[in-house]
């Protein structure tokens, strides 16, 4: 089994408004306000335990023959398991189908308005065979009411890289796939001509560096949906941008230069990317769901929401200017104020039987997936393939469960999915909760010497 440990540690930072839209770096203008803060900073550390502190990659299942099914859609053919996996992570999100909160939870995902110059894609990289960091937020509070039992997870990314070996009958290569959600250069790609076409971007605001400089592989050229494939001797050979190769479907070969007809995601290359202007040359663009989704099994959901101490958005305390609605948790001496800070609260519910409900103000969540079996060879089984001559063949046929089952959704042209559907690895998520609601997290207090004079005489410093 591969086993990859997602460790996550979330810490409570609260400045001006992520719920409004606003730049989440600035103070607030008015301590005694119930409008302050509603902003999260996560720090989370991805890794696999297989490999940190080992041999950097790691011995990969061998292959099984085994079925694909999403929804009404089935296949047969060839499961293989990865010996390296990596990526640019951009949130990871909890699903219920049927849940009243559309379109998932996010568990932790990059800050939507923290965009930076030179930078299009919000999110860290990651290398699951050392500890990776990513910074992010979440969206437990839209769970206050709704309360989900959460029976899938998505790991949603701009790009990864799966690394796994493939033996046919010359012997066995390592063999390195990528797929990523846009097109490089990003300045020169379908998707900024649709921005300057219809959200307003003019050819000198195309010139800016979030733009020229949003590439996140450098030295690659690729269209949104482009397999491309490195293939090398070991394990420990490295891929450089110049090794990676388009998969020519007319003929099987690893080409150079793109060809006419490449292998591509059908989900990705039949979806348009849209956008929506912000003004001044600022763009969100909506690249579609792509990434690793993975199944909770229902010996291990769980129920995970979160509320606000106090101000407009708390549930149980809106009109509060201190914590739970009690002037004596804060703010003390030499502190200026305490800005909404999450309470979170969590059920464990092993086949449907929950626990007694536990609350703290840190969450810290390890996710535990295993990533066996998380590739797809549609149509050959695992003797074919070990008979088979012809690589690039093999490859034209592999896909991660994931993609494939999202492109049967393409393919069909079926709208809309059920994340658990999706599910090509399994997870167990742990949780935990610390700290006491009557606590205040350090980053939710300002002190009184971190103010200028006027914050300070409103805040009532001395």
């Amino acid at each position: 089994m591969n086993n990859i440990w997602i460790v996550v540690s979330v810490i409570c930072l609260f400045v001006h408004a992520c719920a409004g839209g606003e730049n989440p770096g600035s103070s607030s203008p008015d301590p005694g306000e119930s409008t302050v803060g509603m902003y999260t900073q996560n720090t989370v550390t991805i890794q696999d335990t297989a490999t940190v502190g080992k041999a950097v990659f790691r011995a990969a299942a061998a292959p099984a023959d085994c079925p694909a099914r999403s929804d009404i859609y089935s296949a047969n053919g060839t499961c293989l398991s990865p010996t390296q996996v990596t990526g640019h992570a951009i949130s990871v999100d909890l699903y219920l189908d049927q849940s009243a909160v559309a379109g998932g939870t996010r568990l932790l995902g990059a800050d939507e308005f923290a965009e930076t110059p030179g930078s299009v894609f919000d999110g860290e990289e990651f290398d699951l065979s050392k500890p990776s960091i990513l910074v992010t937020n979440n969206t437990l509070f839209e769970q206050y009411d709704a309360h989900d039992q959460y029976d899938s997870l998505g790991v949603h990314t701009t790009y990864y890289k799966i690394q796994f070996p493939m033996t046919i009958s010359s012997g066995t290569q390592y063999i390195t796939m990528l797929l990523a959600m846009y097109g490089q250069p990003f300045a020169q790609s379908a998707a900024m001509q649709d921005a300057m076409s219809n959200c307003g971007v003019t050819a000198q605001q195309a010139t800016e560096s979030r733009y020229q400089q949003a590439d996140l592989l450098t030295g690659m050229a690729f269209q949104r949906g482009d397999y491309l494939f490195c293939v090398k001797a070991g394990a420990a050979d490295a891929c450089a941008a110049a090794d990676y190769q388009w998969l020519n479907t007319d003929n099987y070969a690893l080409v150079s230069v793109r060809p006419d007809n490449p292998k591509t995601a059908h989900w990705l290359a039949n979806q348009a990317v849209t956008c929506s202007s912000e003004g001044d040359g600022r763009v969100n663009f909506d690249f579609g769901t792509f990434g690793l989704f993975a199944s909770i099994d229902s010996t291990d959901q769980f129920k995970l929401w979160s509320d606000f101490s106090h101000g407009e958005l708390s549930r149980q305390w809106p009109v509060g200017q201190y914590p739970l609605g009690d002037q004596s948790i804060g703010p003390a001496d030499g502190e200026g104020w305490v800005s909404p800070y999450y309470l979170y609260y969590y059920q464990d519910c092993p086949a449907g039987a929950c626990a007694a409900e536990q609350q703290g103000v840190v969450l810290d969540a390890t996710l535990n997936v295993d990533t066996t079996g998380m590739l797809f060879v549609e149509g050959l089984s695992t003797t074919e393939i070990a008979n088979e001559a012809n690589l690039g063949f093999v490859l034209s046929k592999l896909q991660t469960r994931t993609q494939w089952a999202f492109d049967q959704k393409s393919l069909n042209s079926v709208v809309g999915f059920d994340p658990v559907d999706m599910a090509g690895m399994g997870v167990q998520v742990q949780i935990t909760l610390s700290g006491s609601a009557d606590q205040p997290p350090d980053g939710a207090v300002t002190l009184c010497a971190d103010l200028d004079a006027a914050l300070a005489q409103a805040a009532g410093c001395n």
